[in-house]
């Protein structure tokens, strides 16, 4: 779908730049706006791929789970220091990537608002303001 504004020259200007400099298009921009204003999260392609990749690694730490409790099941499981320090170490992991997504999430809702002045649109939207008065 197209939408059609009006806007002075100085406003597309400015928002150009500020999109420009936040590594997005004008129409990435104004999306990215349209899903603050409406309280879905803004991902960017960067942050995507980050919880693409925690997730990727989650799904494999389960399928190792799944597969020592099959062997567990059929009495194929021995257990020794070894193994209880990989069980270990895999435990930290799944702990890590649950506090890296955690982290991303907080980051996206942090700066979701269109009053969120980490925001470069809405620095962007105070500078255009004060230059109209």
């Amino acid at each position: 779908m197209k939408l059609n504004i009006r806007i002075t020259q100085d406003e597309h200007a400015a928002f150009q730049a500020v999109a420009e400099a936040s590594g997005l298009t004008v129409s990435e921009a104004v999306r990215h706006l349209v899903r603050q204003a409406s309280d879905r999260l803004a991902i960017q392609v960067d942050e995507l791929d980050a919880i693409a990749a925690a997730r990727r690694e989650l799904s494999a730490v389960g399928n190792n789970l799944n597969q020592i409790a099959r062997l567990g099941a059929v009495g194929r499981l021995t257990w020794n220091a070894r193994d209880a320090a990989l069980v270990r170490k895999v435990g930290a992991r799944v702990d890590d990537l649950v506090e890296e997504v955690v982290h991303l999430l907080s980051a996206l809702r942090a700066k979701q608002g269109l009053g969120d002045q980490a925001s470069p649109f809405a620095i962007a939207a105070d500078a255009s303001a004060e230059a109209s008065k």
